[in-house]
């Protein structure tokens, strides 16, 4: 069966329609990434966020460490 090429999708946050190349909702200004099999746009991950989170957690250790182990 072919694959139907769909030229619009629905924003994750606001349900709102966007053009299929649209990487931000006009709407709530979400980063919005590819459609799903329904129509409604993935929300992209956020590797910043996690980059961070890991450096936060290693950070906090070293502290610990150099407060209570050394």
């Amino acid at each position: 069966m072919a694959q139907k090429i769909k030229s619009t999708k629905k924003c994750y946050e606001c349900f709102a329609y966007l053009p299929s190349n649209a990487t931000v909702c006009n709407s709530c200004n979400a980063k919005v990434g590819p459609a799903d099999e329904r129509g409604i746009a993935k929300k992209p991950t956020d590797w910043k966020s996690y980059f961070l989170a890991i450096v936060g957690f290693i950070a906090f250790g070293i502290f610990i460490w150099w407060s209570f182990l050394r």
